[in-house]
């Protein structure tokens, strides 16, 4: 082999890694553009998620909150109609007790004159 055909041997070498160097570099590119897009849609799916997460959270929240609210409402009037059954059971013997001490009140003041 002379020198020119050495020569000739290593600028096609010479040639041959810079193609295979762009083409890695090329791949690489690549790769990393689809990496980039996996990862963005991946991202994108756990935000929906926790969206939705969110969403159900905040719906079973409201509807145990109401559950609550109507719950409360009940016993509120529950209790109200039993203070109204107690205070009809009682009011004519309270009735009758204020008479009975304004009666003697009055007649003691009137025995005092």
């Amino acid at each position: 082999m002379n020198l020119q055909e050495v020569l000739s041997t290593l600028i096609a070498a010479e040639d041959h890694s810079v193609a295979l160097l762009e083409e890695a570099r090329r791949m690489a590119a690549s790769r990393r553009q689809e990496a980039r897009r996996r990862f963005a849609g991946d991202r994108e799916a756990r935000i929906a998620e926790a969206r939705e997460q969110a969403r159900t959270t905040v719906e079973t929240a409201r509807t145990a909150g109401e559950a609550e609210a109507a719950q409360i409402l009940q016993l509120g009037a529950r209790e109200r109609s039993r203070m109204e059954d107690r205070f009809r059971e009682r009011v004519d013997a309270v009735v009758a007790s204020l008479a009975l001490e304004i009666a003697v009140s009055s007649k003691s003041k009137s025995s005092r004159r």
